[in-house]
């Protein structure tokens, strides 16, 4: 296993590299995990009550106690099919934010220790592997 240091310098140079396809595989994931954060620059953003943003874009987390996910049907209510983007890409959720850096809880690796993941479906990563030649090993593979 690599130690934290090592992981937070390999994960500034993946991120850093790291540029979005804009194929929307990650705005149809569920679940995306939505915390009381999230909501409330969400709701700043919409101009809306935390609550309305909760009632009408959200539900429980299914393994989280309070957070929440986005409701996919089939994608993320504020993914734009027609730009391929984010409506509310300046307030998006900090899960989105980190995409497709992921823990093996599929949440953002910062806060944690685990090994580097990356979501498998996303081309902007099997790209950036195969561009930068990383293997993927015990502590850095796609999912």
């Amino acid at each position: 296993m690599i130690s934290k240091e090592h992981r937070k310098v390999l994960l500034a140079k993946l991120q850093q590299r790291f540029e979005c396809e804009r194929c929307g595989n990650c705005c149809h994931l569920d679940p995306t995990t939505v915390t009381i954060k999230d909501v409330e620059k969400i709701s700043k953003f919409l101009n809306m009550p935390a609550l309305d943003v909760i009632a009408n874009y959200l539900k429980p987390h299914s393994q989280f106690l309070q957070q929440y996910s986005m409701r996919i049907n089939p994608s993320c209510h504020f993914y734009d099919i027609e730009s391929h983007g984010c409506r509310i890409y300046p307030a998006r959720p900090e899960v989105c934010a980190n995409f497709p850096f992921l823990s093996q809880y599929r949440r953002f690796i910062h806060q944690d220790n685990n090994p580097l993941r990356f979501y498998g479906d996303c081309p902007g990563i099997i790209k950036l592997l195969k561009v930068s030649n990383k293997k993927c090993s015990s502590s850095c593979y796609v999912e």
